[in-house]
């Protein structure tokens, strides 16, 4: 089901891109959690794991749909593609439209996870935070 969609008028897989960015983030956000409870010994707040758990859940529902249940191809005609959908999950609503929606909530509270990753360090002076 990994089929990567290659852009006919560039010539370019523009899900490479998409997959490296996902990729540095999670490291980056893996790197910055283990700094900051094994490392700095600072807590982390209820409500940014409740955000993380939720984000990380619509990100594999989201990822699960865009890879398992493929309902356009760029690679084929428009008629070729059309075939290719599906009966409709929720009224007008078809799993691609779904994606859409799960992802952009998960982006959505990831944006929040790091607005609030560091909810902890608010009542901390300026010059104890370590930098």
């Amino acid at each position: 089901p990994w089929q990567l969609w290659q852009d006919q008028s560039s010539g370019i897989n523009a899900e490479y891109g998409v997959v490296a960015i996902v990729i540095d983030i999670s490291l980056y956000l893996a790197y910055y959690f283990i700094n900051k409870l094994a490392i700095r010994k600072e807590k982390v707040m209820r409500s940014t794991v409740v955000v993380l758990t939720s984000a990380a859940i619509l990100w594999l529902l989201s990822s699960m749909i865009f890879l398992f249940t493929r309902s356009i191809d760029t690679s084929v005609s428009p008629a070729e593609s059309r075939a290719l959908n599906r009966e409709c999950l929720l009224g007008p609503i078809d799993s691609h439209d779904m994606w859409h929606c799960l992802s952009a909530l998960s982006m959505f509270l990831t944006e929040i996870l790091l607005l609030n990753l560091d909810d902890d360090q608010m009542e901390v002076k300026t010059v104890e935070i370590y930098f």
